[in-house]
């Protein structure tokens, strides 16, 4: 596994802020303070609020008018993604489509999300993060050992079995661990880094991990046009609709 000290980090203040959202005693002046700590977020808040995506009626000037334009939660994880993109950039194009890599995380999020809220299980919006984050152990293998992973991609091109059985057998792990090891370095819910660990161990029962896997298969088949198996109470043309209309929605914002 990777050393500890190889793990990108993120910028506390938004730990702080989802610490903030997350507390049942903490208000929303205490969410706006914090924002307001960190100059580069105040301004990203603020281009995000003003842009085309939420209309332009009337610009928007503050941290706390922007918060009420887009919703607090929404323009955590929309600046959390940015952020995550940003730590993430100039991976080998030749390594992973990155573009299709975010479609992909996105559509599991969505997913997520839409399980969630049908399903009763879990908060609906820590589920989209969940499927958001689902996949960054691949980002953090393909930044931190292209060479490695590489190896790996190349086995799995060649038909030597699934993505996380080549990852174990070449590298003694997978994307899934790494990738939880890395929430968990963030200090994330453990949540997040349970989903990530799990996205790939299949459905047993209704569960946080179990909506995640259950998600990506959907995103396999709506976004890669695979033939996937899912449990028969998934087979939903009413739940696919709502996905895919926010996943079109949203798709423009992130990517």
């Amino acid at each position: 596994m990777l050393d500890n000290a190889t793990l990108p980090s993120l910028p506390h203040v938004l730990l702080e802020i989802y610490d903030a959202l997350a507390s049942e005693v903490s208000g929303m002046d205490l969410v706006i303070r914090v924002m307001e700590t960190d100059a580069g977020l105040t301004a990203r808040t603020l281009r995000l609020a003003n842009s085309a995506y939420y209309g332009l009626s009337r610009e928007i000037s503050t941290v706390s008018e922007s918060i009420l334009r887009i919703g607090a939660f929404d323009l955590w994880w929309i600046l959390f993604t940015t952020e995550v993109k940003d730590l993430f950039f100039g991976i080998d194009k030749q390594l992973i489509d990155m573009n299709g890599f975010w479609r992909h995380s996105l559509y599991v999020a969505c997913a997520s999300r839409k399980l969630s809220e049908l399903h009763r299980v879990g908060r609906p919006e820590e589920l989209f993060v969940a499927g958001l984050l689902h996949d960054v152990g691949k980002l953090l293998l393909l930044q931190r050992m292209p060479v490695e992973y590489r190896e790996v991609l190349l086995q799995v091109e060649a038909g030597g079995g699934p993505l996380i059985k080549v990852e174990r057998e070449l590298l003694g792990f997978s994307h899934t661990n790494a990738g939880a090891a890395l929430l968990d370095r963030w200090q994330l819910p453990a949540l997040f880094g349970r989903c990530a660990e799990e996205h790939h161990d299949g459905f047993s029962r209704l569960s946080e991990g179990g909506l995640v896997w259950i998600a990506d298969r959907l995103a396999h088949q709506e976004l890669g046009g695979e033939d996937v198996d899912l449990p028969s109470q998934f087979h939903d043309p009413d739940l696919l609709s709502k996905v895919n209309r926010l996943y079109e929605r949203l798709v423009d914002l992130i990517i």
